[in-house]
């Protein structure tokens, strides 16, 4: 019974979280509205199996991030997806990931007139959530292309991996001993 209500309390947190935006004011990557967005948003974070939450993912694309181009609800959904991961309202958090890694390598927007500030909305997003990517003790590939793309803060995240400890802590440590045992060097 509490799985139950804390099942019925995060999905009650994720949809006033999705309500805080006006969506149907927003346009989407794919020359539409993104009415659907915070639809497929929840089904995301909160789908009840992976059948669900991938076939969000798969819906996402198109609004979100359509072959490299980002639309203006793309800002929106990352900073929706960083508190959704940060508040622990994802089931599962590699999907969330992948989406945020789709929206981050976007180049273009499809208003022009507002690519210069989506853009850099879609970077401080991402960077926003800093915090929550090197705390995930859950060490999937889409969240290391995520921090891939925080690359101007390179040196900020490998202190903060180094001093954190924890898995990725781990990994990191792992690695720079594999790049030092085959350059002869550091990094």
């Amino acid at each position: 019974m509490t799985d139950l209500r804390a099942s019925h309390r995060a999905d009650s947190a994720m949809r006033s979280l999705l309500k805080a935006t006006a969506w149907s004011a927003l346009g989407s990557a794919d020359a539409g509205t993104a009415e659907r967005v915070p639809r497929d948003l929840f089904r995301l974070c909160r789908g009840r199996s992976p059948r669900v939450r991938d076939r969000a993912l798969s819906d996402l694309y198109c609004p979100l991030s359509n072959q490299g181009t980002a639309g203006e609800a793309s800002p929106a959904a990352v900073k929706v997806l960083v508190t959704a991961l940060r508040d622990g309202l994802c089931l599962d958090r590699e999907p969330v990931y992948d989406v945020l890694q789709e929206i981050g390598r976007t180049t273009v927007v499809l208003r022009a007139d507002l690519e210069e500030q989506v853009l850099a909305d879609i970077r401080s997003a991402l960077s926003a959530g800093l915090d929550v990517y090197l705390a995930d003790d859950d060490l999937v590939p889409s969240l290391f292309e995520v921090l891939i793309l925080l690359a101007p803060r390179h040196e900020e995240i490998v202190e903060r991996l180094r001093a954190g400890g924890g898995p990725a802590a781990e990994a990191l440590h792992d690695a720079l001993e594999h790049i030092e045992e085959h350059t002869g060097g550091s990094p």
